[in-house]
């Protein structure tokens, strides 16, 4: 992919990152990002005694109640900066 006109113009070096190899090679081309799911850490669950919310503001209230405990309620890991 790092032979595709334009790469290297259209995104910045950290959008490349996650998807460029050590050795500099761009396997992929980012287009878009999407959640088709939430992990979440079950002993974490049991030790605060919280319950998985079902509707969207349950989530959001339960993400600031992590963040009050000293957590951080949501992270999207690629390895990259």
């Amino acid at each position: 992919m790092s032979d595709v006109p334009g790469l290297s113009d259209a995104f910045r070096v950290q959008d490349l990152d996650p998807w460029t190899t050590d050795g500099g090679v761009s396997f992929a081309v980012p287009l878009v990002a999407v959640s088709h799911g939430i992990l979440y850490n079950k002993d974490i669950f049991l030790r605060e005694d919280l319950s998985i919310p079902y509707t969207w503001e349950d989530f959001i209230t339960l993400c600031d109640t992590l963040k009050a405990r000293g957590y951080t309620p949501l992270a999207n890991g690629a390895l990259d900066g």
